[in-house]
């Protein structure tokens, strides 16, 4: 076979070349962008940008900026400030997500005023009582990797609220 043709050069090129970026790194920055293994398509089609020469930080870029993203954005949201963003505050988390993950993402949203709010909200209706500066910076770090819902949990089977 000869190679006289450039474009039959190139997917020849393409077909044998060892990748830019290894499967396993795209995987693990899909996982931590998405929160979710990637699948067979999902990492050719990051090849493919990077076969176009995009860069790590443009895949995970074009994973923050997707429909899956700003779903699991919303989610996020739900979770731990119980309420869903309109759409310039998910843009913002996109884009916040572009250098990030979503665990990161968790985490900041949990420090927020208003988490702390919701919290305090939670400690009122299942313990009667507010939290002070202290519990409340311990429990928005614990709801940096959970729900409100499970905080409520979490809650209402201590003690103290069986004590109520």
């Amino acid at each position: 076979m000869t190679f006289n043709n450039n474009g039959l050069f190139e997917q020849y090129l393409v077909r044998t070349a060892t990748p830019l970026i290894p499967d396993s790194v795209l995987a693990t920055n899909f996982q931590t962008t998405l929160g979710r293994p990637a699948s067979a398509t999902d990492i050719a089609n990051m090849q493919a940008t990077v076969n176009a020469g995009g860069s790590l930080s443009t895949v995970q870029y074009n994973l923050a900026h997707t429909a899956e993203a700003a779903i699991s954005l919303q989610h996020l949201g739900l979770d731990t400030i119980n309420r869903t963003f309109d759409q310039a505050t998910v843009s913002t988390y996109q884009n916040a997500l572009s250098n990030s993950s979503l665990a990161a993402l968790r985490g900041a949203m949990a420090k927020t005023a208003e988490a702390g709010a919701r919290i305090q909200d939670v400690a009122t209706q299942t313990l009667n009582r507010n939290f002070n500066a202290g519990d409340l910076s311990f429990w928005q770090s614990i709801l940096g990797t959970t729900s409100l819902t499970t905080l409520r949990a979490d809650f209402a089977n201590t003690s103290e609220a069986a004590d109520r």
